[in-house]
């Protein structure tokens, strides 16, 4: 009878225990590629040119186009490459 009880917990635990490795290997692996991504994006960032904007870069848009943006963006303000989110 223990035998068997030793046998049912095993047929049990192992596949459990496999589980557990594989999402904590499979985890570290996720970061892992995430972080070499990230490394990747900032690498192949650019700087804006120009820095700042100008009115005058509107000119040819259609007219809704121009609207927004000159209700959304501040002269010579500076221009961002990656916002950041808090």
């Amino acid at each position: 009878m223990a035998d068997r009880h030793l046998l049912l917990a095993a047929a049990v635990l192992v596949p459990l225990g496999a589980l557990f490795a594989l999402s904590v290997v499979g985890a570290a692996r996720w970061r892992h590629a995430t972080r070499r991504l990230m490394r990747r994006l900032d690498a192949a960032q650019r700087s804006i040119k120009p820095a700042h904007f100008d009115a005058r870069e509107l000119e040819g848009l259609p007219e809704p186009v121009q609207r927004y943006f000159r209700t959304v963006l501040v002269r010579r303000r500076s221009a961002t490459n990656s916002p950041k989110a808090n």
